[in-house]
């Protein structure tokens, strides 16, 4: 059983915030672009934190660690950026972002195709790469795209981004269920 199997439920909260960002994201489009990054900033913080709860598990588990803390160090480096850098223009945000994006999307993917023997419902985890990559590729290729246009762009990535990890987290429940030595679950329950 692999770290990300057993801590299924943490790629659920991640999924959580990532669909409530997007929703207000797409609800509130006009708001102006320093709440936008604000909620950007404060969704960056807290998913590098628990990018950074994974990689002390994962090297806890003799698992691979290096990937979540890069994941976790430029995450956490653009939610602090947002907040203590208030005069940083927003064309400069949004290439962090979109960085970030193209970033995260490499590594989803290359884990997605690493983990394939072990977890089941690897090709959500990659799907999610993807629209990680086409989104920050996207804000790269046309960067001076309006506020509005930018928040709708910016929640519908989010939105789909949440939607695959919770459906990704319930796979990893379910097969985690599913293939959990009858000892450990008697250990569980009791």
């Amino acid at each position: 059983m692999n770290l990300l199997t057993e801590r299924w439920w943490a790629l659920l909260v991640r999924g959580i915030f990532a669909v409530l960002f997007g929703i207000a994201a797409i609800v509130w489009p006009a708001i102006t672009l320093l709440v936008l990054f604000t909620i950007f900033g404060i969704y960056m913080l807290a998913d590098g934190v628990v990018s950074i709860i994974t990689a002390i598990e994962a090297a806890s588990n003799q698992a691979r660690w290096w990937p979540f803390v890069v994941e976790s160090v430029v995450e956490i480096a653009i939610g602090l950026a947002v907040f203590l850098t208030p005069t940083i223009t927003a064309l400069t945000l949004l290439y962090f972002i979109a960085a970030w994006a193209v970033l995260v999307g490499l590594f989803r993917l290359f884990a997605a195709i690493e983990l394939r023997h072990e977890i089941r419902g690897e090709w959500l985890m990659g799907l999610n790469g993807i629209i990680a990559i086409i989104f920050g590729l996207a804000i790269f290729a046309v960067p001076a795209i309006g506020v509005v246009a930018l928040a709708i762009i910016v929640g519908i990535f989010a939105l789909f981004s949440g939607i695959t990890s919770i459906m990704l987290s319930f796979e990893l429940r379910d097969w985690q269920a599913e293939t959990m030595p009858a000892e450990k679950k008697i250990r569980k329950a009791a």
